[in-house]
């Protein structure tokens, strides 16, 4: 996580709550906090995502990218080993006030790259991202294959400058 510095990086449970942070992703959490923000000492990423008080206010094209969450949190609860089992991390997102209701036939734009584009808004300042995921595969621990890693790029020279900065 520290090699992906000046860029944000944090690390997820299956569950997707946070587990590590670098320090850019503390940083930018921070800002957000400055700017009003209200995070729990162990955020959960769809979550924060999809609430007010949290990261909703910044995020542009909010409707989409929330729209892309909570697909991706059926699906991946659909190819999971608790198929069969309640979708409880769904069924909260859901549960939240302003969530899209059309969020499964949503049509998500660029669902087909590698990566969904998405921009920040942290005050006067407009954050260009994108970002990956990746789980461990072939674990020697058995915890870590529950673990996401998502790493944060820049798509804009602008805001490679904000983390180089």
């Amino acid at each position: 996580m520290q090699g992906h510095m000046p860029y944000p990086a944090v690390v997820f449970d299956n569950e997707y709550y946070l587990v590590m942070a670098n320090q850019a992703m503390q940083a930018m959490m921070a800002r957000m906090v400055a700017l009003g923000a209200e995070f729990p000492a162990r955020p959960n990423f769809p979550l924060s995502l999809l609430d007010s008080k949290g990261m909703k206010p910044f995020v542009g094209d909010w409707e989409n990218i929330a729209c892309h969450m909570l697909q991706r949190l059926y699906h991946e609860h659909l190819a999971g080993p608790f198929r069969d089992q309640p979708n409880r991390l769904l069924e909260q997102a859901l549960a939240m006030p302003g969530v899209p209701e059309n969020w499964k036939s949503h049509v998500v734009e660029h669902l087909d790259y590698p990566a969904i584009p998405f921009t920040l808004n942290l005050g006067d300042q407009q954050l260009r991202i994108f970002s990956t995921i990746a789980t461990i595969g072939t674990p020697l621990d058995v915890t870590a294959q529950n673990l996401r890693i998502e790493h944060f790029f820049p798509m804009d020279e602008p805001t490679k400058a904000y983390w180089q900065g």
